[in-house]
């Protein structure tokens, strides 16, 4: 056998096995992409985020273009039940140059509707800015249900309303933005800074 011309076929042999070793390699992957189309469709957990956003932050301007909501939080994942937006630390900002600014604090919320409604758990303070005459207006709540749209808050449990150096408290809470009405449902206590004391 001459040397010399085993040489040169050297990289010509060296080509066909792997040509070879990558077609064997192919056929392989195909076979075992057929057998998990034969075992039917990946399952995908619908109660665990397929997406999320570090440091999420969304305006959303009002009809009149005047007013806006700007939403941020921490963290904010997508559950594909009900398509449904998870925040961490969400905290959402009323902001119309015709009235105070509203700004509202969680450790947890969630947005439903593409926004039309939210709602907020944990440590939750809305506080409406003095203006007008008229004081702070803070507002703290287990839960607070937003619907932005409409500029309404309200509370299923127990709150606490300090208006100034009034506070308030009760069980479910209905607070219209706009008008600035304000309504305490159930177990009402107040304390106003006169002497008395109103129970009811």
């Amino acid at each position: 056998m001459n040397l010399g011309r085993v040489r040169e076929r050297l990289p010509l042999l060296a080509c066909i096995v792997m040509l070879a070793a990558l077609a064997g390699l192919t056929a392989i992957l195909a076979q075992r992409a057929a057998n998990q189309r034969a075992t039917g469709p990946i399952k995908v957990n619908l109660s665990k985020p397929d997406w999320f956003v570090e440091g999420f932050v969304l305006v959303r301007s009002a009809a009149d273009d005047l007013a806006s909501w700007q939403i941020t939080a921490t963290r904010m994942e997508h559950i594909p039940t009900a398509d449904r937006i998870a925040l961490t630390n969400p905290v959402l900002t009323r902001v119309d140059p015709r009235q105070p600014t509203t700004v509202v604090r969680a450790q947890r919320g969630e947005i439903l509707e593409l926004g039309d409604a939210a709602h907020l758990f944990g440590n939750v303070q809305l506080t409406r800015d003095a203006g007008a005459g008229r004081a702070q207006l803070r507002i703290l709540a287990d839960q607070i249900d937003l619907l932005p749209n409409r500029d309404l808050a309200s509370s299923p449990g127990t709150v606490r309303v300090e208006h100034g150096k009034s506070v308030l408290t009760g069980v479910g809470m209905e607070f219209d933005n706009q008008s600035r009405r304000l309504q305490v449902l159930a177990k009402v206590q107040g304390e106003w800074p006169s002497p008395a004391t109103v129970t009811r």
